[in-house]
């Protein structure tokens, strides 16, 4: 077997696994910066050959700071 292979195999694995931990229908950004769900996001890998995980995509609610706004 290659090395790319045993590489590729163990890329497939680690992204199997966060499929499981976080759910196909958590959204990240893909390589491009754009939001997708993560089962439709690339894989993602460093020079190594190590799965790297997309960062997750979290919404930010703004708080208004205004003493009015609590009437």
């Amino acid at each position: 077997m290659k090395i790319v292979e045993i590489y590729n195999l163990k890329m497939i694995h680690f992204r199997k696994n966060d499929l499981i931990e976080r759910g196909k229908n958590c959204l990240v950004f893909n390589y491009c910066g754009n939001i997708v769900k993560l089962n439709d996001c690339e894989i993602w890998y460093n020079n190594k050959w190590e799965y790297v995980k997309p960062k997750n995509f979290v919404h930010k609610v703004k708080r208004s700071s205004s003493f009015l706004s609590f009437f």
